[in-house]
């Protein structure tokens, strides 16, 4: 049985992780997710898809991961100069 001809490249395959913003990447596993629901995808595939997604998915994870530092930070800081500025 020959393969299934692979589809435009996902942003994952065709940018660095760490070059692909969030949003674009939110957006791209939506869509990804979209299609994969669809029916419309042969095993192939969905096996594809399902492994794009899963780095997209990190992808977000990551993100989220560094803005719930950045804000724990911010919070610290801003706990420590009101105790600063109450002592």
């Amino acid at each position: 049985m020959a393969k299934a001809p692979k589809s435009e490249k996902s942003p994952v395959e065709s940018s660095k992780d760490k070059d692909l913003s969030f949003e674009k990447a939110l957006d791209s596993l939506e869509e990804l997710v979209e299609k994969m629901e669809s029916g419309t995808l042969s095993l192939e595939e969905l096996m594809d898809s399902y492994e794009q997604g899963s780095k997209l998915a990190k992808v977000c994870e990551n993100y989220l991961s560094r803005a719930e530092v950045r804000i724990t930070e911010l919070e610290q800081s801003k706990v420590e100069q009101t105790k600063s500025t109450s002592d």
